[in-house]
């Protein structure tokens, strides 16, 4: 029992909220503006929070290990772990989220695996009696739900950042929206675009995080409502593609039949356009492949440059 116990442990520290959350926590193109700088800095910090919870869990358990059964030797294990936590130092109060998930992969994870490898050899290997197998249990049940409560906040503090970094891209947009009616574009097609984004990935997100009860719920909710593309198994609105459309569709609408234009070069613009659109259609909700991805942006992209070499 006390090995099965164990192994408990260790796997709520293997599911952590970082990597959980490779996919999927940040926007469209990177961090590029201050509000989105601070978000990305916030969903960083929830993630280091989250792991230090389960290593400062393990270390109050193993020092009750071996102060309840000293036959097995735990001072070494602690100090791994010790030095696997100021590892996460360097990444606090940074938005190197990428970099974060790389040192939990390689430095986090094999330090706690071995030492669940290595108790769970001491444990056999000692002369551990019933009362103290039977203490220990005890003991892990509280520090399970120590770490239970720890891991929560992070992980709903991970789930707001996620949300307050999906405000901050929408800020970039609207500003971009705001530049294109100060120059007489009807731009009401892509506010309607942004709208819908909110109310089918932004608020539904907001609020199942912040209902959330347990870490699995907030698992769930990160991984069903995606802004952009992050949501392997959930719903991906991909604003950034939607939007990339809408905003060329309008330029080239607001060009067709004005004089100096080159009409020719906008029709090609529309069809590049219009494929960028059906492949879009056809991804829908889903996550886009890589050759999805291509398409839509290739065709965004030619679409935008001969909108701009026909206006001369």
């Amino acid at each position: 029992m006390l090995n099965r116990t164990y192994c408990l442990l260790f796997a709520l520290l293997a599911v952590s909220l970082a990597s959980a959350q490779s996919a999927g926590a940040s926007g469209s193109a990177g961090v590029s503006t201050p509000a989105e700088n601070q978000a990305a800095i916030a969903a960083t910090n929830a993630a280091v929070t989250g792991e230090q919870c389960g290593i400062d869990s393990t270390v109050v358990f193993l020092n009750d290990v071996g102060a309840t059964s000293p036959q097995i030797s735990v001072s070494g294990y602690i100090q791994s772990l010790t030095q696997a936590k100021a590892g996460l130092d360097a990444y606090e109060n940074t938005p190197n989220l990428g970099g974060l998930l790389n040192y939990i992969v390689t430095s986090v994870r094999p330090v706690e695996l071995h030492v669940l490898d290595e108790i769970q050899i001491g444990a056999d290997s000692s002369n551990v009696t019933v009362a103290q197998r039977v203490a220990l249990r005890a003991d892990l049940l509280t520090q399970l739900g120590n770490y239970s409560g720890c891991a929560i906040a992070a992980d709903k503090s991970f789930g707001n950042a996620k949300v307050q970094y999906y405000n901050a891209t929408i800020a970039q947009l609207d500003t971009q929206i705001s530049n294109l009616s100060a120059a007489g574009v009807d731009t009401s097609n892509l506010t309607g675009i942004i709208n819908t984004g909110i109310t089918e990935s932004v608020d539904p997100l907001s609020g199942a995080v912040n209902g959330a009860s347990t870490q699995a719920q907030v698992f769930a909710a990160l991984n069903s409502y995606c802004l952009y593309d992050g949501c392997p198994a959930g719903f991906n609105y991909h604003l950034d593609q939607r939007f990339g459309i809408a905003k060329i569709g309008l330029i080239i609408n607001a060009l067709s039949g004005s004089a100096g234009v080159n009409q020719g070069e906008l029709t090609q613009a529309s069809g590049d356009l219009a494929q960028a659109n059906a492949e879009m259609n056809s991804v829908g909700s889903a996550q886009d492949t890589q050759a999805q991805y291509n398409v839509i942006w290739d065709n965004v992209t030619a679409a935008a440059t001969l909108a701009a070499t026909a206006a001369g």
